[in-house]
């Protein structure tokens, strides 16, 4: 087992079989490079790995919908979040 640190993203995915994301001293997420990439736990992490980064865009629910700048982007069937009138929606 070897502890490699780096700041450079694309070494840390190409290099490692395991990642672990730190903000300000604290883990916000440990997993595989794929894992990280593809399932973020939080949007530090989604905006954080990847080039070019996630697109992160404010959504609100209105009328059983959801929508961004009043343009409907995703029925409540899509996009299930409870008691929330607004979300973020990250795009990669």
């Amino acid at each position: 087992t070897t502890i490699y640190v780096t700041h450079d993203q694309t070494e840390a995915m190409t290099m490692a079989s395991r990642i672990v994301i730190l903000n300000q001293g604290e883990i916000q997420q440990i997993g595989t490079p794929e894992e990280i990439y593809r399932h973020p736990v939080n949007e530090f992490v989604a905006t954080f790995i990847g080039s070019p980064s996630m697109n992160i865009i404010p959504l609100t629910y209105h009328m059983d919908a959801w929508y961004f700048d009043a343009q409907k982007v995703a029925d409540q069937s899509v996009v299930q979040l409870s008691s929330h009138s607004q979300c973020r929606l990250g795009i990669r």
